[in-house]
């Protein structure tokens, strides 16, 4: 993956966003909510981007010191088991080093 990420209609088959997060990526997911994307760094951060206005990302997470997020993932989180108040939270989990299975 490049710095760039690319939204397209596929309907029209026209691109309806770019994002250009200036830094080598290697991971993206989605989150249910329909307009929050997390993107995984070459060099360890995470970028959430709010898709409704992408222009800086809304939250970048750090914690991976220099080593590629390989996978993203969305979970909803239980109310009970969170600090914060809103209704639908989510919280994105990252692997750093994913390793295929031995063949």
């Amino acid at each position: 993956m490049n710095n760039k990420i690319h939204f397209y209609d596929i309907q029209e088959g026209r691109e309806v966003k770019k994002i250009d997060t200036g830094t080598p990526l290697q991971s993206l997911a989605f989150c249910a909510d329909g307009h929050t994307v997390a993107v995984g760094t070459m060099s360890g951060r995470i970028l959430l981007y709010d898709l409704k206005d992408a222009k800086q990302p809304k939250m970048e997470l750090k914690g991976h010191e220099s080593t590629k997020i390989r996978c993203l993932q969305f979970s909803k989180m239980d109310k009970k088991s969170s600090n914060s108040s809103a209704a639908n939270t989510s919280a994105v989990t990252s692997k750093s080093n994913v390793s295929a299975p031995p063949t």
